[in-house]
């Protein structure tokens, strides 16, 4: 049997800019990292091809989907240095948290009898940190 994890009991905070958002999440998706490759093809490389070092690395994007709701502030597009924390279940290294900056904050999404969500786009500067909590 393989192990796993059920993504249940996930909690995300957005704190630095006003009061904290303790947001009711239903899905989340926390974009890896990105390397530059910087060409440094030269007049000799080897065999006709082409060569490249890693150069700065883009923390990526994490995106939540949360359930809306009205009497919850969430930061608006473009503030800077806000702190993102997810709190995973135990039993796995369940902690991730990194100074973000909202990038997209999208529209209400209400389908009749459904459940209304809000997209909340934002972006990693610096580096991420996966822990223990």
């Amino acid at each position: 049997m393989a192990d796993g994890y059920v993504a249940t009991g996930i909690v995300v905070t957005l704190t630095g800019v006003g009061d904290a958002l303790v947001a009711d999440l239903q899905d989340i998706n926390i974009g890896g990292d990105t390397a530059d490759q910087v060409d440094t093809t030269h007049q000799l490389s080897p065999n006709k091809r082409r060569e490249f070092l890693s150069g700065l690395i883009d923390g990526g994007e994490v995106t939540l989907t949360l359930l809306f709701d009205s009497d919850k502030t969430i930061p608006e597009a473009g503030t800077n240095g806000t702190t993102l924390t997810v709190m995973f279940p135990s039993g796995m290294t369940n902690k991730y948290s990194a100074t973000v900056n909202v990038q997209h904050v999208g529209s209400v999404n209400g389908t009749l009898g459904d459940k209304m969500v809000q997209d909340v786009t934002v972006k990693v500067t610096g580096l991420a940190n996966w822990s223990a909590s």
